[in-house]
């Protein structure tokens, strides 16, 4: 059941999660990881950048945003998208949700996400305005 939602989750909701931004500077080659502060919380991701990547052109971003009870790391090696990054020539950011899952509006206490009111929209628009930035 698990690997059929995670198709399933491939296939529907990660065209819509993903963006292409083209103003981004390439980073040193490889994973790396940033934090950001979000209100009293610290957020973080994870971003590989392509070793063939020259650092003064602008390319594009591919933001992928794991599923519930996942993390930046397993969606990295689930999805290979640093294989595809590396082969088409762009930056691949993972942002993590707070306890593994998005506040996707539950008020649950299963997913703290919802009831804490954390903004993971702002969350993830910082990680690409930090991505621009660099």
């Amino acid at each position: 059941m698990y690997r059929s939602m995670s198709r399933l989750f491939y296939v529907l909701c990660l065209p819509l999660l993903a963006l292409t931004w083209t103003g981004c500077e390439a980073e040193r080659p490889g994973v790396s990881y940033g934090v950001l502060q979000q209100g009293d919380v610290l957020r973080t991701y994870r971003l590989y950048t392509p070793p063939l990547l020259k650092k003064s052109e602008a390319v594009p971003l591919l933001v992928a945003l794991h599923g519930s009870g996942s993390t930046s790391i397993q969606f990295a090696q689930e999805s290979r998208f640093d294989a595809l990054a590396d082969s088409e020539g762009f930056l691949v950011v993972y942002p993590d949700a707070v306890e593994s899952n998005w506040n996707d509006g539950r008020k649950d206490p299963a997913f703290p996400s919802g009831n804490n009111g954390l903004d993971d929209v702002a969350f993830v628009r910082a990680v690409v305005d930090n991505m621009v930035r660099k």
